[in-house]
């Protein structure tokens, strides 16, 4: 009954094999603003042999200033905890730790001997 089927979705065809497996085809589209319209950045083909899909570039189109995908993931992470990251946020920290603690014993040594001098 629904083996080797094509049902038209919604969002487009779903071809049911043999086996149980959808085969479904994605197109990924960019916009294009010479033209104002969308066009076919990347296309899948399903592949039912080995259950995976294999991407193609279609033609050549701009991202935000780049001619790739854009990264999975924001250069700091998406909770802003990436060691890229925070290895400069550590520095920093340690940093400003070792001028207050220098700072605060120099301050004890002043205070100390200005104490020490000025009772005898």
């Amino acid at each position: 009954m629904l083996l080797n089927r094509t049902f038209n979705l919604q969002i487009g065809p779903a071809h049911m094999l043999a086996g149980g497996q959808t085969e479904n085809s994605h197109i990924a589209n960019t916009f294009n603003f010479l033209l104002g319209t969308f066009q076919p950045y990347l296309a899948s083909i399903a592949n039912p042999s080995d259950d995976r899909f294999l991407w193609e570039r279609v033609p050549n189109a701009t991202w935000f200033d780049r001619d790739a995908l854009p990264p999975n993931e924001p250069p700091c992470g998406f909770d802003g905890l990436s060691r890229a990251c925070l290895g400069a946020g550590s520095a920093r920290f340690s940093l400003t730790l070792g001028l207050c603690i220098s700072l605060a014993f120099g301050l004890a040594i002043v205070t100390g001997t200005t104490l020490w001098y000025g009772c005898t």
